[in-house]
């Protein structure tokens, strides 16, 4: 407990920094998070606060400064951003604001690991009372590389959760509005497939509007030819890496190949039926043994970006959806020509498809190095996921070794 001093047993004192004895009816005791929230609010706000350590760790300050800053509606934090124009001219300061709680979270974030990386690429609007993150993609995360950190809601919703499980008992997702062109809606298809899967995948992530249905038919294209072999990329080159992996290491399954395409689209496979963008979209490297399927994600060493967990899951959710037949191969000349050449393996995963025998997907982050805040701990907590047992998903990483 605290440093108390009884008088009269009717009232106490508080010891503060400097050894005085205050009443402690003048002091607002906190918790450590209590405090880092109200210490970065201090500061967007200009207000004085001086937190007090007690005894046991405990923390308080005084209520006279507690009640002055306002911890619901921060005032803007200011930010200055330099910008070089070109070489011959001169740096010009950018002042932006930011009123959402960015500076918050990195506080939070700090004390647990680097938050550096953090990315500024959201709005952030944490609710202290229900203990509610609120993490908002803008209209350019919509429609961004699932890598980019802009975009790579899932993974920043994980790393926020599994690090401040103490903090944040829930994730809610919002998005900004889209200008509604062929190309937009694409790419907000995309967003409204991912998000409907993370938030049926964990109980902890929810939406912040009713998800848009996702349609009952919808269509995956395939292989009309072969992948490009390794001569033909950069030696070292992720293109390099992933056909000399794939030489070295298909003896070890039934199947394996690269460069699986995983465009979607609407009742059939055509330039005026894309469902989302990416006609050339494709799994790096997949595989089959036994009953069980393999996505491959490769990263380079030098390319350790967290929205990997993004890709992986995208991917993932789409060859599930197409063992479980929700996404369909379409059935024609095309299709029967690709399965009889077995382009890229293709005839081997229609055969599965067709008859239904995958029983398991290894979901698989393929990297002599990932991000820092990846570790087997946070692919424990992803794995942690009713949907992911009960669909037999999942997620892992592995040394590339090439």
């Amino acid at each position: 407990m605290m440093e108390k001093k009884d008088s009269n047993k009717e009232w106490h004192l508080v010891r503060n920094n400097n050894g005085e004895w205050i009443s402690e009816e003048y002091a607002e005791f906190l918790s450590p998070l209590e405090a880092t929230v109200l210490k970065v609010r201090a500061g967007q706000q200009g207000k004085e606060l001086n937190i007090q350590h007690g005894a046991d760790g405990l923390l308080w300050c005084y209520r006279h400064e507690y009640e002055a800053i306002d911890i619901s509606n921060p005032e803007p934090v200011i930010r200055k951003l330099k910008i070089k124009t070109n070489k011959t001219k001169k740096s010009k300061i950018i002042m932006e604001k930011r009123t959402d709680d960015y500076e918050v979270l990195k506080s939070m974030l700090n004390q647990k690991v680097d938050a550096s990386d953090l990315p500024q690429d959201y709005e952030y609007k944490y609710e202290k009372q229900t203990k509610n993150l609120v993490i908002t993609l803008l209209t350019k995360g919509l429609t961004a590389n699932m890598q980019d950190n802009g975009s790579a809601f899932e993974s920043w919703a994980i790393i926020l959760k599994f690090y401040l499980n103490d903090a944040i008992d829930t994730v809610t997702i919002d998005w900004k509005e889209l200008p509604h062109d062929d190309k937009n809606n694409f790419h907000f298809n995309r967003f409204v497939y991912r998000l409907s899967l993370f938030i049926q995948t964990y109980e902890w992530a929810c939406s912040a509007n009713p998800v848009p249905a996702i349609p009952s038919v919808l269509v995956c294209n395939y292989p009309n030819g072969g992948a490009a072999e390794a001569k033909e990329h950069s030696v070292g080159s992720e293109g390099w890496i992933e056909c000399k992996y794939v030489e070295k290491y298909s003896c070890n399954y039934d199947v394996m190949n690269h460069q699986l395409p995983v465009g979607i689209f609407y009742d059939k496979v055509s330039r005026d039926t894309h469902y989302t963008t990416g006609q050339k979209s494709a799994i790096d490297i997949w595989a089959i043994k036994n009953n069980e399927l393999y996505i491959f994600e490769l990263k380079k060493a030098d390319n350790r970006v967290l929205g990997v967990i993004s890709e992986l899951m995208f991917y993932t959710n789409i060859l599930h959806d197409i063992m479980s037949h929700r996404i369909q191969y379409q059935s024609d000349a095309k299709l029967n020509n690709s399965v009889r050449n077995n382009y890229r393996g293709f005839g081997e995963l229609y055969r599965s498809y067709i008859c239904g025998n995958i029983q398991k997907i290894n979901a698989i982050i393929l990297a002599d190095k990932t991000h820092p805040l990846i570790s087997p701990s946070l692919l424990d907590f992803i794995n942690n996921s009713a949907r992911l047992k009960y669909c037999r998903i999942n997620y892992s990483m592995k040394k590339v070794g090439i």
